[in-house]
């Protein structure tokens, strides 16, 4: 399993939620699978209970499963950090179709605004 870190720009594309940019979205690259719109959401709602509350603990994942596309995934919380003042997290997105063998996992970290909204950090 190799981890990748990805820029900002990257990852808004995998996680944007239009069907449209939805259907051009493959973390095995290019020519990979696409996920679809389904897929985004559920890896999304996976991922909500490790925003929220403050027992946050490292190691803790949230699996997903999209049984009509064969998509499915892990996300897991790797650190908690300060930025600027704001409470970040770093989260590991892991994707996995049935028909490959390898699983691509992405690192990307989130820091909460003062505003309550958690964004991408760099």
């Amino acid at each position: 399993m190799m981890i990748q870190k990805i820029g900002v720009a990257a990852v808004v594309l995998m996680f944007v939620s239009t069907a449209a940019h939805a259907q051009m979205i493959s973390p095995f690259g290019k020519k990979g699978p696409k996920m679809g719109r389904a897929d985004i959401e559920l890896m999304d709602k996976a991922a909500e209970p490790l925003f929220e509350g403050s027992d946050f603990k490292i190691g803790t994942s949230a699996d997903w499963s999209n049984p009509s596309s064969g998509w499915s995934g892990k996300v897991t919380t790797i650190a908690e950090t300060k930025k600027s003042g704001l409470g970040c997290r770093t989260l590991d997105y892991g994707f996995n179709l049935p028909k490959r063998t390898d699983t691509k996992v992405y690192r990307v970290n989130w820091c909460k605004t003062k505003d309550g909204v958690w964004r991408l950090s760099p």
